[in-house]
């Protein structure tokens, strides 16, 4: 830390005045004894006289007694004072340091973020070579010791950190000392995979681990097995009765077509390796799909696809669980189904991410600092709210929430307009999220009374108002540029899509429904996946699944991020030429 007392005073051709001087070295003694508010006001009375000499060095040190002090508010004040008025002073990055420093004590964990970030750029490129010591001390302080596991791997995560060596060094070293040396030794492999420079920390580090067990399940050379349990009706579907299969069980049956494509398309481009696919017909029955638990013990897969349905996809992981097979879950967007599961996966992101990942969007593309959410509190909708309201105020928003009655319909419709006047919209940083889901009449009356009041808001949406919410006015959701987070949204102009919609309606005289092209990626996706997975480089292919790089759908895109629920959302936008993908 830099001390008070090695701050030189400047010597341009400016003022010199005897008082200030005296004033700063009072204050100079008074931080050596400890006094750091006394200290505080004697650098504040020097920095108010007129510009002196050593204005910018009583505003640099009356920040850092500040901070000393613990006014964190003041010194923050008294740097952003010192690096809008005087930019080319030599104390800024000095100021920035300690701006950084108070950071990473904030509660909000993007504030958090933000901090380390500062710390890693000083380390690397601070003109001073006293200043890199030290910024890059406390970064390792904070990476290898202050930051809780779970936050260095999300913070590793962020597309847009900067100097990953060094923070994989501490991620890698903490996930050894965890027993988790197969994540560790995967994030080791992607990373040179990913074309980065090894640092000697993390060369030395990987040297002297002994590469983790294999993956239990047995791998032969070029064989891949996957087993695929969805409920399809089959003997009905045989004879062309689509009509009599339940209309939410169709999709079972319309994914397995999507992913029967890729795999006789994937097949022939992966040289001379065999996939083997063994299909279950679950028809929405628990013991049917228990039934079947003695045939995938011959069967031995790699990767189990299915069940569409939650029921029938918890009896399933008790055989995944068991043999320590990966389950993949698709469509399905229940966090439950995941929780104390280790080989569980949701193909889909969980609602949670909905929010989550929406949240992100807000604070790092719309910029915006404040959201009022509404919410039924209902099962549909919370996931997505709390996702949402978790996420912004750790990095740093401010959130107001309206809770709309779920007791009486018509209350709620009553609560509604007094809700939206208290939407503030002279700040130019506000938005409205609107998570609700299976409420369309609710959330069309806020969109519609926003636009009455004339809110000059963001307008953030759920799923629902891209796949379901239809009778709510067209032009007032392009008026708003309305955003909503979705798990399915193509590009009907891509190439690579229409060959798959023109494919599929050659084969069976219909165009291709969204479970048809989710089925198709997903088969493309698990294919990709087994055939880059490499059991010999030590490692299990759940822990693959975690870290595997981001693998890009035609409907979505599959990265889960050391987590069990795919981290990918689409954000979506309303506009007066029509629906655009602003993020995939």
């Amino acid at each position: 830390m830099l001390s008070a007392c090695s701050i030189f005073r400047q010597t341009a051709g400016v003022p010199i005045d005897t008082r200030a001087e005296t004033l700063i070295d009072e204050g100079k003694r008074l931080m050596q004894a400890g006094k750091y508010a006394d200290a505080l006001d004697a650098f504040e009375m020097a920095r108010d006289r007129a510009f002196h000499r050593n204005t910018t060095v009583a505003l640099y040190l009356a920040g850092l007694a500040a901070y000393e002090a613990g006014y964190d508010d003041v010194a923050l004040q008294r740097f952003e004072i010192l690096e809008r008025l005087y930019p080319r002073s030599r104390y800024l990055e000095d100021a920035n340091y300690h701006r950084a420093l108070i950071s990473l004590r904030n509660w909000r964990l993007g504030t958090r973020f933000e901090g380390l970030d500062q710390l890693i750029w000083l380390a690397e490129d601070a003109r001073s070579p006293r200043l890199r010591t030290d910024a890059q001390a406390q970064a390792q302080l904070t990476l290898f010791e202050d930051l809780p596991l779970e936050e260095l791997q999300q913070y590793y995560e962020r597309p847009e950190v900067d100097h990953r060596g060094m923070v994989l060094e501490a991620l890698a070293y903490r996930l050894m000392q965890a027993g988790r040396l197969d994540e560790a030794d995967l994030l080791w492999q992607a990373f040179l995979a990913e074309g980065q420079a090894p640092t000697p920390f993390l060369e030395e580090l990987f040297s002297e681990v002994e590469a983790p067990a294999p993956d239990p399940v047995r791998f032969e050379p070029n064989i891949l097995r996957l087993a695929v349990v969805l409920p399809l009706f089959a003997q009905s579907a045989a004879y062309g009765r689509r009509d009599v299969i339940p209309a939410n069980s169709l999709r079972g049956l319309e994914f397995y077509e999507g992913l029967q494509m890729a795999v006789a398309e994937q097949e022939g481009q992966m040289g001379n390796k065999q996939v083997y696919v063994q299909v279950f017909d679950s028809q929405r029955d628990t013991a049917q799909v228990r039934a079947f638990f003695s045939v995938l013990d011959s069967v031995q897969p790699h990767v189990i696809v299915g069940d569409i349905y939650n029921s029938e996809s918890r009896v399933l992981s008790d055989w995944a669980r068991q043999h320590k097979v990966p389950q993949m879950v698709p469509i399905s967007p229940s966090e439950e189904l995941v929780e104390g599961e280790q080989y569980v996966f949701l193909a889909h992101p969980s609602a949670e991410t909905h929010g989550r990942k929406m949240a992100e969007y807000a604070w790092y593309q719309l910029f915006l600092q404040h959201v009022c959410v509404f919410s039924d509190r209902s099962s549909g909708t919370e996931p997505l709210a709390e996702g949402f309201i978790e996420a912004f105020s750790d990095l740093g928003g401010t959130i107001d929430t309206f809770f709309l009655s779920t007791n009486y319909e018509d209350v709620a419709i009553e609560q509604i307009p007094d809700f939206v006047d208290e939407v503030p919209d002279h700040l130019g940083n506000v938005g409205v999220y609107i998570p609700l889901m299976s409420n369309e009449e609710s959330a069309g009356l806020i969109v519609n009374l926003l636009k009455q009041r004339n809110k000059e808001v963001v307008v953030m949406g759920s799923p629902h108002f891209r796949s379901r919410y239809n009778t709510i006015d067209r032009d007032t959701k392009d008026s708003f540029g309305l955003l909503f987070s979705s798990s399915h949204m193509v590009d009907p102009t891509e190439p690579a899509y229409r060959m798959v919609y023109d494919h599929y309606l050659e084969t069976y005289g219909l165009p291709p429904s969204e479970n048809v092209i989710q089925g198709y990626d997903l088969g493309r996706y698990l294919l990709h996946v087994l055939n880059s997975y490499d059991p010999a480089m030590g490692g299990s292919l759940d822990t693959y699944l975690r870290v595997a790089p981001t693998f890009e759908g035609l409907h979505l895109n599959y990265r889960f991020k050391s987590s069990q629920s795919n981290q990918q959302v689409n954000i979506g936008q309303y506009t007066p030429e029509g629906i655009i993908i602003v993020e995939k």
